[in-house]
């Protein structure tokens, strides 16, 4: 980029000296440039990917672990360790149920609401970027679904679902569903 097209380009987008260069150093893939920041200023700063990814910027996978990524860009990652952020969201679409029994005994749509990368996003930052999060989420995801399919609790939409982070009651509620009631007095 000419000097002018930087200028313009650190406008457009409100970016940051170091939300430009860690920019550059990604799109680019300059390890050198890589190794020379990571001397001076140790890791790329997650929050720098975050801006860089919520100004469209960059993709999903380049935030997921800020060390790996410079491993990435300075080609010391091996493919099979790449952890695709993107594919782990969608996995999780298609994972929900598209639709949910309600308790007479109709179905409401599970996935009905916000736009589904606006989905996908907010799953991806409650699960703090973290793929045995995911994994975790996952196994929870099986267990709620048997919960509202056998008319133990009610369903949620998705986004409501990851809103609230209902992963982390499930086991509260298979506790609850088979009469083990917890008290905090």
């Amino acid at each position: 980029m000419e000097k002018n097209d930087i200028i313009g380009f650190c406008l457009k987008y409100e970016l940051t000296k170091d939300e430009f260069f860690a920019y550059e150093i990604i799109c680019r893939k300059n390890s050198e440039a890589c190794d020379n920041w990571i001397k001076i200023n140790g890791e790329i700063n997650k929050e720098i990917l975050l801006s860089l990814y919520n100004k469209g910027l960059i993709i999903v996978s380049s935030i997921s672990n800020p060390s790996y990524l410079s491993s990435i860009i300075s080609g010391k990652a091996k493919s099979e360790q790449l952890d695709d952020l993107e594919s782990i969201s969608h996995e999780l679409w298609n994972s929900y149920p598209a639709a949910l029994p309600l308790g007479d005994g109709g179905m409401f749509i599970a996935r009905k609401g916000p736009d589904k990368q606006e989905v996908l996003k907010l799953y991806l930052e409650r699960i703090n970027f973290n793929p045995e999060k995911h994994k975790f989420v996952l196994e929870q995801l099986k267990k709620y679904v048997k919960l509202v399919h056998d008319r133990k609790i009610n369903g949620h939409r998705i986004h409501d679902w990851i809103s609230n982070e209902m992963w982390d009651i499930i086991p509260e509620l298979e506790a609850a569903s088979r009469g083990e009631f917890k008290t905090d007095i």
